[in-house]
């Protein structure tokens, strides 16, 4: 995997707090005890950011009990917002949340909690300033809602204990209702043991964790454990609270301390421990275990079956006592997996034959498929998504289907690639999805036929590497990815340096965006939707015009809204630009004596005022 950046280190830089996270992470990786966070919480940039991040998510127009959604906030001033969350942070009550079950796949039903809108922002604002304090204390071997890190990385990880490490022997350890069953005493004394040691904030987080939460039936109870999935902040508790755990396996083989220091650095500045373990296995009766978790799902490895047996039973007890959490007998056990197989992130592992070693040892290798419970719910998604496409018929709505079609199956390629045998697992259920488009779209008109020829311009670059596909088909002229067309690519490890340290690039733009966004705090005439996305296209368009690519400096930044604001009262990213002031004036302009007075001062070229024309003809007003 590519490293990339991740688009909560993208909102990062449009408030400047890329070096505030590194400089938390490096605090809490030196020990630090942080006592003071209240007022890194409560900062304006920290509540707009917060802001930023939870906008566009899926659920931010999912209201809760108090009917309020991202919407109504939108609307606000940013004094307006930023006050809000101050005054509820003053004396926090978190407000009634409401309890909702969402289906499982394997038919069960997962309960979650969704918080008040007002909750979520102040959630994210917290997870903004804990996340660096608490990336510095995680295990390595913990992948799941952490920055940087995804199910690909937990699987290559995998992939060398198994291969490499030769760890044959795997540990299922299923827990029963984790996130209803964490202890909120305990979470609260494993955040204190991280340095999040400020009173109040740690207060704040047991009303939260203790809200009321009203059932589908209308009772309302009030939470006496638990972490409520689908609240912004569970994500990084679950994963304080397991911490513990991968920190104990771990320090039981991994990082078990000895006498004598037998680590040393290799050539290319990595560490190499295999004196270390070499001398445990000589002189000590330690068991050889290592962990892969992802969030509440996590795998054991060792390389025999008694250690196995014995490793279960000592992590069951060790969960039990320490963190009051119950292992499911009946889901967890210890398998063989040169024997059998198992499941994980819904990808099928096992062993392989593959030649023999140099001690003429068999040599296995790790094979990957896709598990037969994501085959099938991937087939029924996209079969209902074909069903859809042929409701949606020859209208526009027929494209945006298949298009939507498109990114599923690109979705669905992105994450199950790594899989060895995926090409042999999609070829099973394509077929039969071949044949359901030729029925259900080939019924329409002749002109929206399913056929193997059709038109593309080559704008979608997702697109572009299936062209050459004899699988290829298109709908209404417009190509549909065909989901057997895929290639395995092996599963990366995760890079040591990972993480993203700079900051904006260009010295002007990072200068000028400060000024910015300190004009933004005290406009109380604008929406928070509106200076937010004013910041964003200031960053987008790196300071220039979009008429006259000028450099600007704040004072003279103008946003116009590209579609009449009274007309429309859209304030969206999509409806706003940046430009000059005078070319904001002539766009507006209907007078011919001031049109003139602009054109004569601006002096712009024939591109220009092509552009300068095209917002006149939105807004009705007549070619210059």
């Amino acid at each position: 995997m590519k490293n990339f950046e991740s688009q909560q280190e993208t909102n990062r830089k449009y408030y400047d707090r890329v070096e505030f996270y590194e400089r938390m992470f490096k605090k809490s990786e030196d020990g630090a005890k942080f006592k003071r966070l209240m007022d890194r919480i409560k900062h304006p940039d920290n509540i707009m950011l917060a802001y930023r991040s939870i906008k566009s998510n899926s659920g931010a127009n999912t209201a809760s009990v108090d009917k309020m959604t991202m919407r109504d906030i939108k609307k606000l001033s940013t004094n307006e917002v930023i006050r809000e969350v101050h005054r509820r942070l003053e004396w926090y009550e978190p407000d009634i949340t409401r309890r909702v079950f969402i289906p499982k796949a394997n038919g069960d039903l997962r309960p979650l909690g969704i918080p008040s809108i007002w909750d979520r922002l102040i959630q994210q604002a917290i997870l903004q300033v804990l996340e660096p304090i608490c990336e510095a204390k995680f295990n390595p071997h913990s992948y799941g809602f952490r920055p940087h890190r995804s199910a690909e990385h937990a699987i290559a990880d995998v992939a060398f204990k198994i291969n490499i490490q030769h760890y044959h022997y795997v540990i299922d350890v299923d827990i029963k209702s984790f996130f209803d069953e964490i202890d909120h005493d305990i979470l609260l004394r494993l955040m204190w043991n991280m340095g999040i040691q400020d009173k109040k904030l740690l207060s704040i987080v047991k009303k939260m964790l203790e809200g009321v939460v009203e059932q589908p039936d209308g009772t309302r109870v009030k939470a006496t454990k638990g972490s409520p999935q689908g609240g912004v902040l569970s994500p990084l508790l679950a994963n304080i609270y397991l911490n513990a755990l991968d920190w104990w396996i771990s320090d039981q083989w991994e990082t078990f301390k000895t006498r004598n220091n037998y680590t040393r650095i290799r050539a290319n500045n990595t560490v190499d421990q295999s004196g270390k373990y070499r001398a445990l296995r000589t002189s000590s009766n330690l068991k050889e275990l290592m962990i892969v978790r992802y969030a509440d799902d996590f795998k054991i490895f060792t390389n025999s079956k008694a250690s196995a047996d014995k490793i279960l039973i000592a992590v069951s007890k060790w969960l039990h006592e320490r963190l009051k959490l119950n292992v499911s007998p009946l889901k967890s056990g210890v398998t063989c997996l040169r024997k059998q197989s198992t499941e994980f992130l819904g990808f099928t592992l096992k062993l392989m034959r593959k030649g023999r070693m140099r001690t003429g040892m068999q040599r296995y290798v790790m094979a990957s498929d896709v598990c037969p419970k994501a085959l099938s719910r991937i087939q029924q998604n996209l079969s209902a998504q074909v069903k859809s496409i042929q409701r949606a018929s020859s209208s526009k709505r027929g494209i945006d289907e298949v298009l939507k079609y498109n990114s599923m199956v690109v979705g669905i390629h992105n994450y199950y690639g790594i899989a060895t045998n995926v090409n042999d697992s999609f070829q099973r259920i394509s077929l039969g999805l071949l044949r359901k488009m030729y029925n259900r779209f080939n019924r329409n008109n002749q002109n929206d036929n399913f056929s193997r020829s059709g038109r593309y311009e080559g704008k979608d670059v997702r697109i572009t590497k299936y062209m050459s596909s004899k699988s290829m088909r298109y709908y209404m002229g417009y190509p549909v990815i065909p989901l057997s067309y895929i290639q395995h690519k092996s599963p990366m490890m995760l890079k040591k340096d990972y993480r993203q340290t700079d900051s904006i690039d260009d010295a002007h733009v990072r200068t000028e965006l400060v000024k910015l966004r300190s004009n933004a705090h005290y406009n109380n005439r604008r929406s928070i939707e509106y200076m937010d996305n004013r910041i964003a296209k200031y960053l987008v368009q790196k300071g220039k015009c979009a008429v006259t690519g000028v450099l600007l400096f704040a004072d003279e930044v103008t946003c116009h809204h590209i579609e009449s604001y009274a007309a429309t009262q859209d304030d969206s990213y999509k409806n706003l630009v940046i430009i000059q002031e005078l070319i904001h004036r002539l766009i507006h302009a209907t007078q011919t004596s001031t049109i003139k007075r602009y054109l004569s001062a601006l002096k712009l070229s024939k591109s220009e005022l092509t552009h300068v024309n095209k917002y006149r003809t939105v807004l009705g007003h007549d070619i210059l």
